[in-house]
């Protein structure tokens, strides 16, 4: 079963028949009468009532594309989030500073946050560098 399939088939059922969502995919009809009977088969299941003049959806077929409907909306904002993840910077770094050093690190504390919005910095005043770093549990 390809996630292409069960998408095809809620295209089916929003657009009422095979040849219009044929159409707005740009597939051949036949194509998607096959991979909606695939499907059908892999599931076990008839999904549509077919007649030569109609088509609509059994009782496992509405409820199965219920279903799917919400599976779908899932994977797409799941693939959305992984794929803007790998782009975008993001997460906290808790960061200890020496009260002398922050005039000289606040420039560079800012341009990393205009270039890196979604990183949130934990700033810390700190005495004494390694002792404070394990004890807060410090990343810089």
């Amino acid at each position: 079963m390809r996630v292409d399939d069960l998408k095809l088939f809620t295209k089916v059922v929003e657009l009422g028949s095979f040849t219009a969502a044929a159409h707005a995919l740009d597939l051949p009809r036949a194509n998607v009468s096959r991979r909606i009977g695939e499907l059908e088969r892999h599931l076990g299941t008839q999904l549509f009532h077919r007649t030569t003049r109609s088509l609509s959806l059994t009782n496992k077929g509405n409820v199965y594309y219920q279903d799917l409907q919400k599976a779908l909306t899932l994977l797409d904002s799941a693939n959305e989030q992984a794929s803007s993840e790998s782009v975008e910077v993001r997460g906290k770094v808790k960061l200890g500073l020496l009260p002398e050093t922050y005039e000289l690190i606040q420039p560079i504390l800012f341009d990393f946050q205009d270039q890196y919005p979604q990183v949130e910095l934990d700033v810390r005043n700190i005495t004494n560098g390694f002792i404070d770093m394990f004890q807060q549990g410090l990343d810089i």
